[in-house]
């Protein structure tokens, strides 16, 4: 079994390193819940932005990307399904 610092050594120090070294002693890894905007079939939401569009001054403007590392990844419920109502979007689960 290697120890604490050869795992990061091997591993780096990212989360990932840290999941393994709790594995390796024998924890079990609980993660957080976690929550996002599905903006369509490929899309999810990322964030808001500044622009403005004189057409509709009053829709929201966001990023969108399927990309899984820029999309926001809510923790609390609540929060992501106002997200999905201003957009117009769903709430998924999310799990990585």
């Amino acid at each position: 079994m290697m120890d604490k610092q050869e795992l990061i050594k091997k591993y780096g120090k990212s989360l990932q390193a840290r999941e393994k070294i709790a594995e390796d002693k024998g924890y079990t890894i609980q993660k957080e819940p976690a929550w996002v905007v599905r903006i369509n079939e490929k899309l999810y939401f990322c964030r808001f932005t500044d622009k403005y569009f004189k057409e509709n001054p009053d829709e929201p403007t966001y990023s969108e990307s399927g990309n899984p590392e820029l999309v926001k990844k809510f923790t609390d419920k609540a929060k992501a399904e106002a997200v999905a109502t201003l957009i117009e979007g769903t709430v998924e689960d999310w799990s990585e």
